[in-house]
C-alpha cells in the first residue's frame, strides 16, 4: 500500500464497546444497493474514494452510507461544477490531492466553500512559490511530504514559511531524536509526524516529548508485541495508528492491542470481511482507545 493511502481520520465518537465505526477505501463510490448496507452496519463510516469527484447520482447513494466523513483523492482541483456537487453532500469532506499547483479561480472556489480540509501531497518538499501559493487559502490545510528524510536547514526555512494554522506532514520510519527537537520546534506550524513501517523503539517517545504542537501517526507493516505497547504508552500524546495483518487475534496480540492508548486505532481487514462478524467487537471490548474496522472493498 502507498503512502499516500495514509491519512488523517477524525470526529470518532467512542462507543461502549469502543467501536468507533467502519472505514472504506475504495477506487469508486458505492452503488445505492452497497450504500444502504454500509448505513445499516455502522452509523459512522469514512469513505476514502478515488479517483474522481462524485456525480449527483453518487451524492444520491452515499446518502444512505451514513458518513461521517468522505475522504476524496484526485488529480486536479474540483471545478465549479463538481464542486457544486460536493458541497450538496451537507457531510465534512477532505480533498486529498496529489503534486497539484492552484489557480486563482481555484483558490477562490474553495474558500467559498464549506470543505473541512484541503490535504496536499508532494513527493518532495515545497518550493517557496508553493508555499506563498497555498498561503493564499483560508481553509484548513495539510501539507505533507512523502520524501522518507529530515529537511535541511535551507527546505526548513521555506516551510516555515506557511501559515501557522497549517499542517505540515513529516514522513520517516522513526520520530526526531532530542538532539533535533529544537530544529523542529522552530517551525511555526503545526506538525504531524508520521512513522512508517515500524513502531516506535529506544528512545523515540523521549526524543518525540521534547516536540511542541506535534501530534505523531504509525503505520506498522509488523506484528504488535508487549514491548511496543510499553514504548507507545511513553508519548505524552496519543497516537493515531493503523494495524494490518491482525488476523487472528492471538491472546498475547490481545493483551497487548487493549493496553494501547491511542486517540484512534484503525484495523485492516484480510479482505474477506472478516471483521464484519461481531464476535470482533465484543473481543476487542475493554480496549482503552477508540477501535475503526478498515476494509478496502464493500462487502
Amino acid at each position: 500500500m502507498g503512502l499516500k493511502s495514509w491519512v488523517l481520520f477524525a470526529g470518532l465518537l467512542l462507543s461502549p464497546v469502543l467501536l468507533a465505526g467502519h472505514y472504506y477505501k475504495s477506487p469508486s463510490y458505492p452503488s445505492l444497493k452497497e450504500a444502504r448496507t454500509m448505513g445499516q452496519r455502522s452509523e459512522a463510516n469514512v469513505l476514502d474514494v478515488g479517483y474522481y469527484y462524485p456525480s449527483m447520482k453518487d451524492v444520491e447513494a452515499l446518502k444512505a452510507a451514513k458518513l461521517s466523513k468522505i475522504m476524496i483523492s484526485a488529480g486536479h482541483f474540483p471545478d465549479a461544477q463538481e464542486l457544486a456537487v460536493l458541497e450538496t453532500l451537507k457531510i465534512p469532506y477532505v480533498l486529498i490531492l496529489d503534486e497539484v499547483f492552484p489557480s486563482d479561480d481555484d483558490i477562490a472556489r474553495l474558500n467559498k466553500s464549506s470543505i473541512t480540509q484541503l490535504h496536499i501531497i508532494f513527493r518532495d518538499f515545497p518550493t517557496m512559490g508553493e508555499v506563498l501559493a497555498y498561503n493564499q487559502f483560508t481553509i484548513p490545510l495539510r501539507f505533507d511530504c512523502l520524501l522518507m528524510r529530515l529537511p535541511s536547514v535551507e527546505e526548513m526555512a521555506v516551510i516555515n514559511s506557511f501559515k501557522s494554522e497549517t499542517t505540515v506532514g513529516f514522513y520517516n520510519r522513526m520520530v526526531p531524536g532530542p538532539g533535533q527537537a529544537a530544529f523542529f520546534n522552530n517551525l511555526n506550524t503545526k506538525k504531524v509526524f508520521v512513522v512508517m513501517d515500524q513502531y516506535p523503539w529506544g528512545m523515540d517517545a523521549e526524543g518525540f516529548n521534547l516536540l511542541e504542537n506535534a501530534s505523531l501517526e504509525i503505520h506498522p507493516n509488523e506484528p504488535l508485541m508487549p514491548q511496543d505497547v510499553a514504548i507507545l504508552n511513553q508519548f505524552n500524546v496519543a497516537p493515531f495508528i493503523s494495524m494490518r495483518d491482525v488476523l487472528p487475534m492471538t491472546n498475547q496480540w490481545l493483551e497487548s492491542f487493549k493496553a494501547i492508548k491511542a486517540s484512534k486505532i484503525v484495523i485492516q481487514d484480510d479482505g474477506t470481511g472478516e471483521l464484519l462478524k461481531q464476535e470482533y467487537t465484543t473481543t476487542l471490548a475493554g480496549s482503552r482507545s477508540p477501535v475503526m474496522f478498515r476494509f478496502d472493498s464493500f462487502h
